[in-house]
């Protein structure tokens, strides 16, 4: 098994990044735990999530923060809407579109995640450029990665 955590300087200091990765194979317990200890003090947060698929974010996301949920599948985020209004998130929109043509406003949300699909981008320079758009000034970029 291989975990690496990291945090580091992105895109003129605005915002950092932390990648999380790990063997596929101990994906369920080992990254659920990892994200559920870095973001215990995430609370009454602005979160978006990229590639929400069919909601993991439950598992380790308090839900008294204000979730956004953006996926390209409209069946996984039907998923997805179910699962965290069975959670009690107390507010939470979806929407269908990709991480490189996003909706959002400059400086939209403090938190953004990425868990297991950042391997599924085409552009990952267009991702560090919306980014460093979307997330306020010392807003977070959370990212789980699979590493064979």
């Amino acid at each position: 098994m291989f975990v690496a955590l990291f945090s580091t300087g992105f895109t003129r200091g605005y915002c950092n990044i932390t990648l999380i990765g790990c063997d596929v194979t101990y994906y369920n317990s080992i990254n659920y735990d990892i994200l559920q200890k870095m973001m215990a003090d995430t609370h009454g947060m602005k979160v978006l999530e990229l590639a929400t698929g069919s909601g993991s974010v439950v598992r380790f996301l308090a839900e008294d923060n204000n979730y956004t949920g953006s996926d390209i599948s409209v069946s996984l985020l039907r998923q997805a809407k179910r699962k965290i209004e069975r959670a009690d998130f107390k507010d939470s929109k979806f929407y269908v579109t990709s991480t490189e043509n996003s909706l959002f406003e400059k400086n939209s949300f403090q938190v953004c995640l990425c868990i297991l699909a950042i391997n599924f981008l085409n552009d990952l320079n267009q991702l560090a450029l919306e980014l460093s758009q979307i997330l306020q000034p010392r807003g977070v970029f959370y990212c789980c990665v699979p590493v064979p």
